[in-house]
C-alpha cells in the first residue's frame, strides 16, 4: 500500500465503491495513502478532490483487507471508478511519523537503561504522547539517561530500514521485540533502526532518526499499574519554556540554575519540618476547652482560629465521655466551621442539636449518629456556643 511512504503527501487513486452514511460518505480506494491506523499510531486525515468534487478525510479505518475513508462532502460528488486526487495533512501525518519513530528509540533506550522494564502499551498523538510501561521502579534520574541516548542518537541519523519477513524467520531474528501471539499474518513487517533497535511494527516510521528532530519527556506517573511517560518530539517551544522557567526560579530564589533541585528539597524539608511544629503548636491549642454542666450533659466546648479540621476532630474524640456534648468553632477566612460531637449513652441525634443553630446563623452542614459538621456565615462565637447551650437545655433527656 501506498500509505507505508512515509513522505508520500500526494497520489492519485481509483474509487472502487462509495457508500452514502449521511452526513458522510465511506469511500474504498484501489490503492490509498492514507494510514488506517494500528500500532498506536492514529489514522491519517486530509483531502480528496476531483474536478468539481472536494471531501475531508476525517477517518480511515482497516476492515479485514478493506481500507475505508469516512469522508465529509465539501462540494460535489464523487462516483464508483473516478480518478481522484489523495492529500495528506501534512502536518499531522509527519508529526505522528517522528512520533512512532521516537516511540521506538525511547522503549529501546529505556531498555537499555533499566533492565527489568516491559512495555504495556502506547497512545500516539500530533502533540503529546504517552508511553506505558511496568517497571518496579522508575526515576528521572533513570529517564534522563534514556533521553540523553535518545538525542544523542537522533543526532546520528541511523538508517530506519523497513523489511518483510515470513512468521516463521521472525521467531528467529535475535533481540527482535515481537509479540509473536498477536500476529495472525503471515508475513511480518520490520523495523531496524541501524545498529540501535529492531521491532515488529504495521506503523509508518521516518528514513532515518534525524527526522524526529528531539525528543522530550514531559512528565510521569503510575496509572493502574503501569508508568505513563509523556513526551514530545520536534520541540523546540517547550525547551525555551523550560529553561525560562528555570532562569526565572533561579534569580527568585538566589541560586545557580544548577543547584535549584537540591536547594529545592532542601526547601520542602524544612517547610515539613515547620508544619509538623505548627501542627504540634495546634495540638496543644485544642487541649485548652471550657467545661459546663447543663443538667445531666456535661458540655466541653472552645472556639480557635485556623485549626485543621482533623485536628479538631481527634481531639473532640479523644475528650468524648459518657454524658458529654462537644462543641468547636473553628474561625477559618469567610467562614466559622463548627463540629458537634454527643456521647452515645445520651442518644442526641448531633444534626437535630445542631440545626436549628445553623439555620439560626445562617449556615449549613449535615453529619449522623453523634456526629455533626457545618458551617456558619453570622454571629459571634459567643452567641453560637449561647444558642448551643440553649438548645441543650430544651433536650429532654431520660
Amino acid at each position: 500500500m501506498k500509505y507505508h511512504q512515509p513522505f508520500l503527501h500526494k497520489s492519485e487513486g481509483r474509487v472502487i465503491k462509495v457508500t452514502e452514511a449521511e452526513p458522510f460518505l465511506l469511500i474504498e480506494l484501489d490503492d490509498t495513502i492514507f494510514y488506517p491506523g494500528g500500532g498506536g499510531q492514529p489514522h491519517d486525515k486530509g483531502h480528496i478532490r476531483k474536478e468539481g468534487f472536494e471531501a475531508e478525510i476525517v477517518d480511515v479505518k482497516k476492515e479485514g483487507s478493506i481500507i475505508v475513508h469516512k469522508a465529509r462532502p465539501i462540494k460535489g460528488t464523487v462516483s464508483e471508478g473516478d480518478l481522484i486526487e489523495q492529500e495528506h495533512d501534512i502536518f499531522r501525518r509527519e508529526q505522528l511519523v517522528r512520533m512512532h519513530t521516537g516511540e521506538h528509540m525511547l522503549f529501546s533506550a529505556l531498555q537499555k537503561t533499566i533492565k527489568d522494564i516491559s512495555l504495556d502499551k502506547i497512545a500516539l498523538d500530533v502533540s503529546e504522547s504517552s508511553l506505558f510501561v511496568k517497571a518496579d521502579n522508575l526515576t528521572w534520574s533513570e529517564l534522563f539517561a534514556s533521553e540523553e541516548l535518545v538525542n544523542k542518537t537522533i543526532l546520528e541519523a541511523r538508517k530506519v530500514i523497513v523489511k518483510e519477513v515470513k512468521k516463521e524467520e521472525a521467531a528467529l531474528i535475535p533481540g527482535l521485540r515481537i509479540k509473536l501471539d498477536r500476529i495472525k499474518d503471515e508475513k511480518i513487517r520490520i523495523v531496524d533502526i541501524e545498529g540501535y533497535d529492531l521491532a515488529a511494527c504495521t506503523g509508518i516510521h521516518a528514513l532515518d532518526t534525524s527526522f524526529v528532530g528531539n525528543l522530550l519527556i514531559t512528565k510521569f506517573n503510575q496509572t493502574h499499574g503501569s508508568y505513563e511517560l509523556r513526551f514530545r518530539v520536534n520541540e523546540k517551544a517547550e525547551l525555551f519554556s523550560l529553561a525560562r522557567t528555570a532562569r526565572e526560579l533561579s534569580a527568585v530564589l538566589e541560586t545557580d540554575t544548577k543547584q535549584l533541585v537540591p536547594f529545592i528539597k532542601k526547601m520542602k524539608a524544612e517547610d515539613e519540618e515547620l508544619k509538623k511544629k505548627v501542627r504540634s503548636l495546634e495540638l496543644e491549642k485544642t487541649r485548652e476547652t471550657n467545661s459546663e454542666k447543663i443538667g445531666k450533659v456535661n458540655f466541653v466546648y472552645n472556639s480557635f482560629e485556623n485549626i485543621e479540621r482533623r485536628q479538631l476532630m481527634d481531639q473532640a474524640n479523644a475528650l468524648l465521655a459518657p454524658d458529654t456534648v462537644i462543641f468547636f468553632i473553628n474561625n477559618t477566612t469567610g467562614k466559622k466551621e463548627v463540629i458537634l460531637i454527643t456521647a452515645p449513652n445520651l442518644a442526641i441525634n448531633a444534626i437535630g442539636l445542631l440545626k436549628p443553630v445553623l439555620d439560626q446563623f445562617i449556615g449549613k452542614g449535615g453529619g449522623r449518629d453523634n456526629v455533626a459538621q457545618g458551617s456558619v456565615t453570622s454571629g459571634k462565637d459567643e452567641e453560637i456556643i449561647a444558642a448551643i447551650k440553649e438548645q441543650i437545655k430544651n433536650l429532654r433527656l431520660a
